[in-house]
């Protein structure tokens, strides 16, 4: 459903969140919790009325999250923050496709010390900072439409495809109006501007309404090609959307100036007159199909996207448009069917992928199976110490930030926190480990794991492996995290297959290395990334060429791994002097009962 329809501006609600942020800022900070308590209350009471009103569970993690920083216990912050996750998780199974909603998941997951597991990009930058930028760009080509140029073909830039997208942007849109210059009556001209124009709007997270008017000129100047009023249609759905979003703070397109009903008829009106000018084009259904599914005639939607999928079944996006229209319609068999072909077509395609685990979520939880809970990433490794459950005795508050800088002191020692650290970012660590330390069972992987985490690393999705090409991504991450003390040249993979089988019975992953070549055998086990080998090679590579530097892998029991890189040979004495400075405690605290 379109968001402006499913948003509910509650005069109680807004009053009791207005008076706790008033509060707040005064430092009245009992008072604050307690409206945001009754924000809370009269969440409940609204959800009662509307239980699948996903803005409203939203709103509801919103401030549950928010009442977190008034709570005193660690386990009653925790628990806020849980219960924020539950609300969050909700509001996505509802609507999947609301980019706001994998956003507050990932600040919520980020403060419960976990890794989100929606990520549209596997890199290290989009996992660890969870990039806001890249998560809206990247889930923005699956809710809005095809933009085309004169000949009805989706809008490609120009230039360098080495260069970032907005720097090709801008450059296509520099070159569309120099073109334009020359010839200002070419309507051609004004329709590939606008489409640049837009594009770029997109990037920046912003609609342009001066979109509009070249393409008004351009359909002035010749009504009858359908392509004009496509994007025409296209850029007042991204207005409607984006007086919604930034409804507050509009630059140029005040909300009182856009009706977003009278403005999605104007929508309508543009993509059928696109349609039925020219009826063999599969983008133009495929955008009809778009605005049906938000506008919940979900029936009217898949006849569309049909239609474009018969036109040009080669298209992934069409595939998994459909199978969202079916997820609403709560036919996943179907629409699980629909996202695998979308992968077929185009592995990469993330947000298939993660519909396909979301409805398989879905199913777990209806069969009554338990799902696990978002804990603390642990250490991968045969080293039994690792596993072993460290006493330590309930700790007081202050104890534990005091061992907590202890531990960090240690840290800093060997290497694995930068001596730049920042203030505010030593307050969270000191936080986290305080938080580790002052629970009754500790596990040593916890606190390397929060110890490391300055160090460079590569966060990625274990099952993520579908083809060679995967693991010679998987090696080049590895090789850029050690920014140029383990560099590997001419990585290749292939794989081998037995006869008769549909599946490789290995990967072999090449590369050069310290002058030498090495090949790696990786055990074909279903789709799952066998990184092990991997790293053991490359911290026996760094052994024979002098580098004190070695990786450590992690397991964030979510399917995702990390890597981490610059741990120095002394991390062996490092572990060992964490293990005995807490048997240390823990018989200190034995002595003192």
């Amino acid at each position: 459903m379109f968001r402006w329809r499913k948003r509910v501006d509650d005069k109680v609600l807004n009053e009791y969140l207005q008076k706790a942020e008033a509060l707040s800022k005064s430092r009245a900070f009992d008072e604050a919790k307690k409206n945001y308590e009754k924000a809370v209350e009269r969440c409940d009471e609204l959800l009662k009325q509307a239980p699948g009103n996903d803005y409203l569970h939203c709103r509801k993690a919103r401030v549950l999250f928010e009442l977190r920083r008034y709570e005193g216990p660690d386990w009653t912050y925790v628990k806020r923050c849980r219960e924020a996750l539950v609300e969050i998780d909700r509001a996505i199974e509802l609507d999947p496709e609301d980019n706001e909603y994998h956003l507050r998941r990932s600040d919520i997951l980020g403060e419960l010390g976990g890794t989100p597991d929606w990520s549209l990009n596997a890199g290290p930058d989009e996992e660890r900072t969870m990039d806001t930028w890249l998560l809206f760009f990247s889930l923005s080509h699956y809710i809005r439409g095809f933009m085309v140029d004169e000949r009805g073909i989706p809008f490609k830039c120009m230039g360098n495809e080495y260069k970032s997208i907005d720097i090709r942007l801008i450059e296509t849109k520099d070159e569309y109006e120099s073109r334009l210059k020359e010839n200002p009556n070419d309507p051609d001209r004004y329709n590939n501007l606008a489409a640049a124009m837009h594009e770029l709007g997109m990037w920046d997270m912003r609609a342009d309404p001066r979109v509009l008017e070249k393409l008004n000129k351009a359909i002035a100047l010749n009504p009858d090609n359908p392509a004009y009023y496509n994007n025409r249609a296209l850029v007042l759905y991204s207005l409607i959307m984006d007086a919604e979003y930034f409804r507050h703070r509009m630059d140029g397109w005040p909300k009182d100036k856009l009706d977003p009903e009278k403005t999605l008829q104007d929508v309508y009106r543009d993509l059928s007159r696109a349609v039925e000018q020219d009826t063999h084009n599969p983008y133009y259904h495929y955008n009809m199909g778009l605005m049906l599914y938000g506008d919940g005639r979900y029936n009217q939607a898949i006849d569309e996207l049909d239609k474009a999928i018969a036109l040009d079944s080669s298209n992934h996006y069409f595939h998994y448009k459909k199978g969202m229209v079916l997820y609403r319609l709560g036919k996943n068999d179907e629409a699980i069917e629909c996202f695998k072909e979308a992968l077929g077509l185009y592995k990469k395609d993330l947000v298939a992928r993660y519909m396909i685990k979301l409805i398989e979520r879905i199913r777990d939880r209806e069969r009554g199976v338990t799902l696990p809970v978002v804990t603390t990433p642990e250490w991968v490794g045969d080293d039994t110490e690792t596993k072993v459950f460290l006493q330590s005795g309930d700790l007081k508050p202050d104890e534990a930030i005091s061992r907590a800088r202890e531990l960090i002191s240690i840290a800093k020692k060997f290497n694995l926190i930068d001596s730049n650290i920042s203030q505010k970012e030593m307050e969270k660590l000191e936080k986290r480990l305080s938080e580790i330390l002052s629970k009754k069972e500790i596990r040593l992987n916890s606190l390397m794991l929060t110890l490391c985490f300055h160090c460079p690393a590569y966060w990625f999705d274990t099952e993520m492996i579908y083809g060679p090409e995967d693991y010679v991504e998987l090696a080049s991450e590895l090789s850029r995290i050690t920014r140029g003390l383990l560099p590997l040249s001419g990585i290749d993979c292939r794989k081998v297959m037995l006869p008769g089988e549909e599946s490789p019975e290995k990967y072999l992953l090449s590369f050069i290395a310290g002058g030498e070549k090495h090949t790696v055998e990786l055990p074909f086990k279903d789709d799952w990334a066998q990184y092990g080998p991997i790293v053991r090679v490359l911290n026996n590579i760094a052994g024979k060429i002098g580098r004190r530097e070695r990786y450590v892998s992690l397991n964030t029991m979510d399917q995702t791994a990390c890597l981490i890189f610059c741990i120095s040979e002394d991390y062996e004495a490092f572990r060992k002097t964490v293990v005995e400075l807490l048997r240390q405690w823990s018989l200190l605290d034995t002595k003192e009962n």
